[in-house]
């Protein structure tokens, strides 16, 4: 079995209600809601392969502030594992991927998120999101 690392962001921003945070489809199965991520490129740290990848799936440009936690599954007879890492959203410029994206607040974000480690980590996250 193939080891594939990649990295995932936990983009989140402030709303005058609380923190909202980014979910998006998922390429594989758009009926899967997730919290983007992608593989790391040779050479790119993993803080820096989560922006890059919440820019091109979802057109959201994010700071990443720290590391959050790592999920790991079977994906096509591979071992992934993902190292996902609190961002904080700057701006939207655009589409991305052309996904479904949905700010959302936790409980909004728990119902959707289709994976119960995914829904896990961003519980687990919530008291760092709501800090910023």
């Amino acid at each position: 079995m193939r080891k594939v690392a990649q990295a995932g962001a936990i983009a989140f921003r402030q709303a005058p209600g609380g923190p909202l945070v980014l979910v998006a489809r998922a390429r594989k199965d758009p009926r899967a809601w997730i919290l983007p991520k992608g593989h790391i490129e040779e050479g790119e740290a993993a803080s820096a392969a989560a922006a890059r990848e919440l820019l091109e799936e979802t057109g959201v440009i994010g700071n990443p502030i720290e590391w959050a936690g790592r999920l790991e599954f079977e994906s096509d007879g591979d071992r992934v594992s993902v190292d996902y890492f609190l961002v904080r959203a700057v701006r939207e410029i655009g589409p991305g991927e052309g996904r479904d994206v949905r700010w959302c607040t936790l409980d909004d974000a728990l119902a959707l998120l289709t994976h119960g480690s995914a829904r896990d980590l961003l519980r687990s996250s919530w008291s760092r999101i709501s800090h910023w």
